[in-house]
């Protein structure tokens, strides 16, 4: 399978079934108990486990980012609850507005998964069945109701979104030093690449050789830069680990994010990108010139239009709330 990691497919969710004794023969009836109620849609609790268990699988771990979730289960079980309860209003929303997806859709759908992971029919059928789905026809299925979902959200709260010349200004002062300065970190890591044809136990057996190599870390069994020389899959092994000097928005998101977060001498925990999984540490820390102002606004701008996206959604999906029928269990 190649590059399983970096797919995103959400888990199909199926109807739970317990054998029930009866005064006859014991036979078998499908039954389930309802989580929650949204106009007349019920959402099964088997949903929410299955969603929950998801979250917490190898599988999620390998599409998501790698990380471990500290959320206690009952934590996790809400978090489920809450996104299938949006869904079923965003659904619901789709159909008031007319709104449609076409088996065309879906297959340029499918074509773009191909094509950024560099899979061919064969690998996303095997990358759909690991995920929990009976095959290609059943994604196809869910795969529709996210196009639809998107179109809701790109007419009711994408297309409302603007950003002013004037919010641009403002965040750049607020975001680099005196509006000329960006901050930038040095960095080193140790990476466990992941090939570009794997299986989910070979992936979490990488995860589990980073956490090993951690675990060193933490021990003071070795520097980082002796670990970085032994275990490092890419050139900077030879370096002990060290990759330079990096800007933001300059690196792959995961990484980025994780890396940032860490201060100078810090060493972060194992971090999944999308070439495999890290061990951060940020060696110096410095504020560096500015040198194209105009990419620089770019980015604050794009970033300024995601906060703007996330405010607005939350704020539609409680509008929603608001205006349906939502009975909680």
């Amino acid at each position: 399978m190649a590059r399983i990691f970096k797919i995103v497919l959400i888990f199909a969710l199926f109807s739970a079934d317990i054998a029930v004794a009866g005064d006859k023969e014991p036979e078998e009836i499908f039954i389930d108990g309802i989580a929650a109620v949204v106009n007349e849609e019920a959402i099964t609790l088997y949903e929410v486990d299955t969603g929950a268990g998801a979250e917490t699988s190898e599988i999620s771990m390998a599409v998501g980012g790698g990380q471990v979730s500290q959320k206690k289960p009952e934590e996790i079980r809400k978090g489920v609850l809450e996104k299938l309860i949006d869904g079923n209003l965003l659904l619901e929303e789709a159909k008031k507005l007319g709104l449609e997806v076409s088996d065309k859709d879906v297959e340029n759908h499918l074509g773009l998964i191909m094509k950024n992971n560099g899979w061919n029919e064969d690998d996303l059928e095997g990358a759909v069945k690991m995920l929990g789905y009976d095959g290609i026809v059943a994604y196809k299925k869910h795969a529709s109701k996210e196009l639809l979902k998107n179109q809701v959200v790109r007419i009711k709260v994408m297309s409302k979104i603007k950003v002013s010349d004037q919010q641009v200004d403002e965040a750049v002062l607020k975001e680099y030093k005196e509006g000329k300065y960006e901050e930038t970190i040095k960095v080193s890591h140790i990476l466990f690449r992941i090939p570009d044809r794997t299986t989910l136990e070979e992936i979490a057996a990488l995860r589990e050789k980073a956490e090993g190599v951690k675990g060193k870390l933490l021990a003071g069994e070795k520097s980082f830069e002796d670990l970085a020389k032994e275990y490092s899959d890419d050139s900077s092994a030879s370096r002990g680990g060290d990759v330079g000097y990096f800007t933001k928005g300059s690196l792959e998101p995961n990484f980025e994010n994780a890396a940032f977060a860490l201060k100078t001498g810090e060493i972060s925990g194992v971090v999944q990108s999308a070439f495999g999984f890290h061990i951060i540490m940020v060696t110096d820390r410095k504020w560096t010139e500015i040198k194209d102002m105009e990419e620089a606004r770019a980015k604050v701008k794009y970033y300024l239009h995601q906060k703007l996206f996330m405010e607005g959604y939350k704020e539609y999906l409680k509008q929603l709330r608001a205006k349906n029928k939502v009975i909680i269990f």
